[in-house]
C-alpha cells in the first residue's frame, strides 16, 4: 500500500481563513459588523446591543464552557448596561465577582482593539486565557488573534489604555 504523504498546499485553508479575517477586521466598521454599539462608546463603557452585553449572552456561562443566551427576564444592570444570565445562580456569581466574568476591551473585538480600532464581536467567537474572556469579530479573527497572543495581548492592552485616555480629553 503506497504512503500517503501531506499536500504541499494543506496550509492553504489555513491561510485563507487569516486572509479573509484580516480582510475583514481592514473593512469593518460599526455599519457592517455583526452587532452595532453606539458610535460613541468609550473604553471604560461596554459594547453592547439592544439585547445587552455580549448581545444578551451570560458571562457567567463562558466560564462554564458553553456559552448561552440570557434571559430577558434574568438581568443586572451594570455600569449603565444591561447583563443576562441563563438562571439565578450565575447573576448571583456575576453580582459577587463582576471583574472575574466582565469581558476585556469592553467586549469589543480583542483583534481589533490590538489593531486600535473597535469592532463588534460574534458572542461565539471567544477564547479564554489565563482566566479572562476575550471576544472576536468571528473565528478568522480569532485565528490570527492566536497566532502570537501574548504579543496580540499586550499590545492589545496598550491601546485599550490609550483610547481611554482620549476618550477622557474628548469628554472634558
Amino acid at each position: 500500500m503506497p504512503q500517503r504523504h501531506r499536500a504541499p498546499h494543506s496550509h492553504f485553508p489555513f491561510f485563507v481563513a487569516c486572509l479573509f479575517g484580516w480582510a475583514a477586521l481592514s473593512f469593518a466598521s460599526p455599519e457592517t459588523s455583526p452587532t452595532h454599539p453606539e458610535d460613541d462608546a468609550k473604553p471604560g463603557d461596554y459594547a453592547s446591543t439592544s439585547r445587552g452585553l455580549l448581545d444578551g449572552y451570560d458571562p457567567v456561562s463562558y466560564f462554564d464552557g458553553h456559552p448561552r443566551r440570557g434571559k430577558s427576564t434574568l438581568t443586572l444592570e451594570y455600569q449603565d448596561v444591561t447583563i443576562r444570565f441563563t438562571n439565578a445562580e450565575n447573576r448571583e456569581r456575576f453580582s459577587e465577582s463582576p471583574e472575574r466574568y466582565l469581558p476585556q476591551f469592553g467586549g469589543y473585538c480583542a483583534y481589533g482593539i490590538r489593531m486600535g480600532k473597535r469592532f463588534n464581536i460574534d458572542p461565539q467567537a471567544f477564547d479564554i486565557i489565563n482566566g479572562r474572556l476575550y471576544l472576536m469579530l468571528d473565528d478568522s479573527t480569532r485565528l490570527l488573534w492566536r497566532q502570537n497572543l501574548a504579543e496580540n495581548i499586550a499590545i492589545a492592552e496598550q491601546n485599550w489604555s490609550k483610547m481611554a485616555v482620549a476618550a477622557s480629553a474628548d469628554s472634558d
